[in-house]
């Protein structure tokens, strides 16, 4: 499959999807944030979820996710791992905490971005953790 080739499916689904009233999320895998921006400029029509753990692993910061698309960002994936593509550090699904995600920037982050989209937790959150980071996100 070619950039076109995928950038072209995903169009179309999209289409399919917005005439019930639905929007088609694109999730980073473990693209760099310019390979993502090229993938969302083609699809114009298309939200962003955007996967923390996934950004750590593409050895780039949700950080610069954030701020490159905070008008497309939707949803949220909420994971930990330790970065790096080598096997043993790869995309453990680690509660937020347990590995080296800035937190504490990203929750400053969606604040100044205004972020009001809604996220999933794609693994279970240290309670004392959770209570934190709500508490700095203000909900």
């Amino acid at each position: 499959n070619t950039f076109d080739n995928i950038t072209a499916k995903l169009a179309e689904a999209s289409q399919i999807l917005s005439k019930a009233d639905k929007r088609l999320l694109v999730e980073n895998t473990y693209e760099p944030p310019e390979l993502m921006q090229r993938i969302l400029n083609e699809l114009p029509d298309c939200g962003f979820t955007l996967d923390v753990g996934h950004t750590l692993i593409s050895h780039s910061s949700p950080i610069d996710f954030l701020y490159m698309f905070p008008d497309r960002i939707e949803h949220l994936h909420l994971h930990d791992n330790m970065g790096g593509d080598r096997e043993a550090l790869h995309d453990k699904h680690l509660p937020p905490g347990a590995g080296v995600a800035p937190w504490d920037e990203i929750a400053t982050a969606l604040q100044e971005i205004g972020y009001q989209g809604t996220a999933t937790f794609e693994c279970m959150p240290n309670p004392s953790w959770f209570a934190r980071w709500r508490g700095q996100l203000g909900v």
